[in-house]
C-alpha cells in the first residue's frame, strides 16, 4: 500500500510531539487524524479502520499498553505502534502481550525511522 493511501490515527497527548509527527507525515500521507486520550480514539479506531495507529504508552487516566488490546479487536487489520519516552522491562513485555506491533522511543523516533515503520 502506498503511504499516501494509508489512513493514520495518532493518539498522543503531547500537543507538541503530536504536531512533530503529523508535520513528518503530511507530505506523505493525506488521511491523519489526532486524538489526546485512550479514550477518545475509541470511536474514531472502530469507525474509520485506521491502516496504523501511533499509540502513545504514557496517556492520561488509560495508558496505552491498557487500551492496546481493545483497539486490535476494534480494527484487527490496523498496525499499532506503541510510543514512550520511558520504557520498563514490564511494560515492554505488557505491550507485546498485548498485541503491539512495534515499540518504539520517542527519544528514537526520526521522520526516516518513522516512514521507513509505515
Amino acid at each position: 500500500m502506498k503511504l499516501n493511501n494509508l489512513k493514520i490515527v495518532i493518539i498522543e497527548d503531547d500537543h507538541l510531539f503530536s504536531a512533530k509527527l503529523e508535520n513528518w507525515l503530511k507530505n506523505s500521507v493525506k488521511d491523519i487524524n489526532i486524538y489526546r486520550s485512550a479514550e477518545e480514539g475509541i470511536d474514531p479506531v472502530t469507525r474509520t479502520k485506521p491502516d496504523i495507529i501511533l499509540l502513545d504508552n504514557l496517556l492520561p487516566r488509560l495508558k496505552g499498553r491498557e487500551i492496546l488490546e481493545l483497539y486490535k479487536v476494534c480494527s484487527p487489520d490496523a498496525t499499532i505502534i506503541m510510543m514512550s519516552a520511558i520504557y520498563s522491562v514490564d511494560e515492554i513485555a505488557k505491550s507485546i502481550q498485548n498485541k503491539a506491533d512495534y515499540l518504539i522511543a520517542k527519544n528514537e523516533i526520526t521522520s526516516e525511522k518513522l516512514i521507513e515503520i509505515l
